[in-house]
């Protein structure tokens, strides 16, 4: 599977902005527009990854989703006018993912394209590549299943071979899950500090806990392994 390809079809200012913005919420009534990890450190090449999440919104409602800061200062992103439908609860999920990016604080817009037509806001703040540390580490951020049990989510590493890579694995989630982006043993490249971001989709899925495997493909092929929570949104 093409990694750089899932992160920007997946949904599937020339300077960043260093003020002035709303912090992640909404300007009115109950909808909320959020972004996890709010803060993300971003590979040697400045690609991030971070879920975006919409609740209480007006029960399937349409919304585009947007990102015009990013879209100006990283090299490529897929928060261009996405378009998605809210669940019968007004909730809705995607990746937000970027390469080439520069450190600051961005703005995540999503507008309703149904009368009265609002929009809301939430930041994401790019921080600076961490160096490695040597001690590999593998993290997911929270997992929240819409009505139809669509979710997104981000694998993080740290640590791992500089420059090696990964193949990741999930037998637990692809079998709760119609179908995820982790079926076809998903591979990528760790960065020169041992970093990478992988973001997941998954159709269809069961909440629960399921774990995650990342093996590097380089001596000594060791393996390392997390888990992703599943959770109904509310």
């Amino acid at each position: 599977m093409n990694v750089k390809r899932l992160m920007f079809t997946a949904a599937v200012a020339a300077a960043p902005l260093l003020g002035g913005l709303p912090a992640s919420g909404a300007q009115a009534d109950d909808a909320l527009l959020t972004t996890t990890p709010s803060t993300v450190s971003p590979t040697a090449g400045g690609d991030v990854a971070f879920a975006v999440e919409g609740r209480s919104f007006p029960s399937l409602i349409k919304v585009a989703v947007n990102s015009t800061s990013l879209n100006s200062s990283c090299e490529d992103t897929n928060l261009r006018r996405v378009v998605l439908r809210a669940d019968r609860n007004g909730y809705f999920n995607l990746v937000g993912a970027a390469r080439g990016c520069v450190s600051g604080v961005y703005r995540v817009e999503a507008t309703e394209l149904e009368s009265p037509y609002r929009t809301y806001f939430a930041r994401v703040t790019i921080g600076h590549p961490l160096p490695g540390t040597g001690v590999p580490a593998l993290r997911t951020t929270p997992a929240t299943a819409d009505a139809d049990g669509d979710i997104a989510f981000v694998v993080n590493g740290y640590g791992f071979a500089e420059k090696g890579y990964v193949r990741f694995t999930s037998n637990g989630l692809n079998e709760a899950c119609i179908a995820t982006s982790l079926r076809d043993g998903t591979r990528l490249r760790a960065d020169s500090n041992g970093r990478f971001a992988l973001p997941v989709l998954g159709r269809g899925c069961v909440p629960g806990r399921y774990q995650i495997e990342a093996t590097e493909l380089v001596t000594p092929y060791r393996t390392y392994t997390t888990t992703v929570a599943i959770t109904p949104a509310k």
